[in-house]
């Protein structure tokens, strides 16, 4: 069925729905996208309006990269999706005690869509997305200081300062006539998208990096009376760094296990009970794209997809997706998760005893590769029931080779009930159970948003590493943006 994206102005069609794109333009399974042609080579910036509320973005120092997200201010026509704007920093925000340290270069930040309370793409919502350097060591916020979770109180930040430069679209510039864009086997640099009919495939300078599979996936192996062959909304494969596939997809332990995906056990409604951890009575399937973006500073999309039981829609989830630049720590993946029930209550819970039930990651391991599973507490040699934890990693050799590499998920310090409980397995799943193995009814019409960071990495990270990256999401959550008016 075609698709519906943009990268321009958003607005309203004539039924009052906000859409992206001038005119709505439809794509046909099997094109190619390449959204704003961000991702071609030759990339210009052209001035637009002069002016603009947002003045100034405030960030914590950190000794580690921060990737920051605010929601900037103002009406739809002074953003549009896909402006570029810099980010320089002001002298009195880096100077040290003589007031002579060298000014940084300016940071390019990328302006998105954004989602609203319901997980629905609104008007009047933009997102800033910039990469922040790490902070020259003098008054940066440490670690040490402690999280507000772990000490009782919000640890003193010194920040630094950014000036916001006036706003600019990306465009696409040709260097000979008979160019076209080819696809993604051309290296144009940035990101950029394959859709067809099953899958959207996400690409970085010609590598692929994940594939969200929307449409159902049948795996023949699988045998054809088990409810758990066929499947649809879930992510898989996520390519580690170095074009090593991370996850699994079917696996002959657990058919039910299915790359990065999100689902439950014990799903309550109207006194019936269901399961979609196993696809007992209860489906995921799409609806629609609500966005796909992408540009030489990362890459969003977002998808609404639906619970259904027989052909009636029980619960709307609404899922965005946004991937940062590959940096020399590695590769960072956020999600944020919307649920939403129709019309009637849904009481969910996971497996009792175990937790499991809710966000998931599935590796690919081998049985006869070393797994390494690390905690905040450490290196773990036993298996993990209903623990709670901020984050879990998973480290391994999935490639040829004897090199390691493997992800961390991260829980966001503003996920309910944070830190939640999990379930860890040495054959290859971290399990998030949200919310645990007493149920939640989520009441009909209002939703609940599940916050996570996926870190995809080379080698065994020690634990402290991970550490600063969980508290560059504290830190991280308190950017914020002034304005002029």
């Amino acid at each position: 069925m075609p698709t519906q994206f943009g990268l321009r102005k958003v607005h309203k069609d004539g039924k009052g729905r906000c859409v992206f794109g001038r005119r709505g333009r439809q794509l046909l399974p099997g094109q190619i996208i390449w959204l704003g042609m961000l991702a071609l080579c030759g990339q210009v910036l052209a001035g637009q309006e002069p002016s603009t509320p947002a003045s100034e973005v405030v960030v914590p120092r950190a000794s580690v990269p921060l990737l920051i997200r605010i929601q900037l201010p103002g009406e739809q026509e002074v953003y549009k999706a896909g402006d570029i704007v810099e980010l320089t920093e002001k002298a009195d925000a880096s100077a040290g005690s003589s007031g002579t340290t060298e000014l940084p270069p300016p940071i390019k930040g990328w302006v998105l869509p954004g989602a609203g309370p319901a997980g629905q793409p609104e008007c009047s919502r933009f997102e800033l997305l910039a990469v922040i350097p790490p902070s020259k060591p003098t008054g940066e916020t440490s670690i040490d200081q402690g999280l507000p979770e772990k000490t009782g109180e919000k640890p003193s930040i010194p920040v630094r300062r950014f000036a916001v430069g006036t706003p600019a679209q990306v465009q696409r510039m040709l260097t000979h006539p008979s160019e076209v864009a080819q696809g993604p086997e051309v290296d144009r640099g940035g990101f950029s998208f394959t859709l067809d009919q099953w899958r959207l495939i996400l690409w970085e300078n010609n590598r692929a990096v994940l594939v969200y599979n929307h449409s159902p996936v049948t795996a023949g192996w699988v045998p054809e009376n088990d409810s758990r062959r066929t499947r649809a909304c879930y992510i898989h494969p996520v390519f580690g760094l170095d074009g090593e596939v991370l996850t699994d997809d079917f696996p002959k332990d657990h058919y039910h296990h299915h790359g990065i995906f999100w689902t439950w056990p014990h799903i309550q409604i109207e006194g019936v009970e269901y399961d979609l951890w196993a696809d007992r009575g209860i489906r995921q399937r799409f609806r629609q794209w609500l966005g796909l973006w992408a540009g030489p500073l990362g890459a969003r999309f977002s998808v609404e997809n639906g619970w259904y039981v027989g052909d009636r829609l029980v619960v709307i989830e609404r899922i965005w997706v946004t991937v940062w630049p590959t940096l020399e720590k590695g590769r960072f993946v956020d999600f944020e998760l919307f649920f939403q029930p129709q019309g009637q209550p849904v009481t969910l819970w996971g497996a009792p005893g175990k937790s499991y039930g809710g966000m998931t990651m599935r590796f690919r391991v081998r049985p006869d590769r070393p797994v390494k599973i690390t905690v905040p507490d450490g290196l773990t040699s036993e298996d993990l029931l209903e623990t709670r934890l901020r984050w879990a990693d998973l480290t391994s050799q999935f490639g040829e080779g004897t090199e390691e590499s493997g992800a961390t998920l991260f829980v966001r310090p503003d996920h309910p009930n944070f830190p939640p409980t999990w379930l860890t397995r040495h054959y290859g799943p971290l399990c998030v159970g949200w919310p645990g193995v007493e149920p939640r009814t989520l009441p009909a019409g209002e939703t609940v948003r599940l916050p996570y960071r996926v870190w995809i990495h080379r080698g065994w990270p020690p634990v402290g590493g991970i550490e600063e990256l969980a508290f560059a999401l504290y830190l991280e959550a308190q950017a914020q943006v002034a304005t002029s008016r």
